[in-house]
């Protein structure tokens, strides 16, 4: 095996990770883009002033793995005290949405974007996945953004282990 080679590889793909960490940390999100969100019914959403931290969820009708989730680990993190649950559907038929819901029996509160604002904003680009954004001042900075929902991960990241 070629060691130069592969210590050349190592020190690029350290430069790639750094980069992509350093665009990361500097994702921020002002309130007022979070006010866009509309609830399945209309209403817009209000941020909880009183929470540091708000977990985003964001999912589409026709993914199994995000219904087993809202069946399930999501109702579970709605019970975290220092943190808001922002359930957002990606797609762009509220009352289709609604029946599913209603069908499913899904009792949790579920935000539209309809205009991909937020989620441009997070990078989320699929479905199912996750993003926990803690409170500054009167911006939210983005903690982290998986795919694969782990609420012990989440209790971690807000303290709560």
């Amino acid at each position: 095996m070629n060691f130069k080679k592969l210590a050349q590889f190592v020190s690029s793909m350290s430069f790639v990770v750094l980069l992509a960490a350093q665009a990361f940390a500097a994702i921020e999100v002002e309130s007022n883009l979070l006010s866009k969100l509309q609830m399945t019914s209309g209403a817009n959403y209000v941020v909880e002033t009183n929470k540091d931290y708000v977990l985003m969820y964001f999912w589409a009708t026709w993914c199994p793995d995000c219904k087993e989730k809202l069946k399930g680990p999501i109702k579970e993190a709605n019970d975290l005290k220092n943190m808001s649950l922002v359930i957002v559907n990606t797609e762009k038929d509220k009352n289709m949405v609604a029946n599913f819901l209603e069908r499913e029996n899904i009792k949790l509160p579920v935000f539209m974007d309809l205009e991909k604002e937020v989620r441009k904003s997070l990078k989320v680009f699929s479905v199912p996945q996750w993003a926990l954004l803690k409170k500054n001042k009167e911006k939210f900075e983005l903690v982290a953004t998986e795919v694969e929902f782990d609420l012990q991960k989440i209790k971690t990241l807000i303290g709560k282990n």
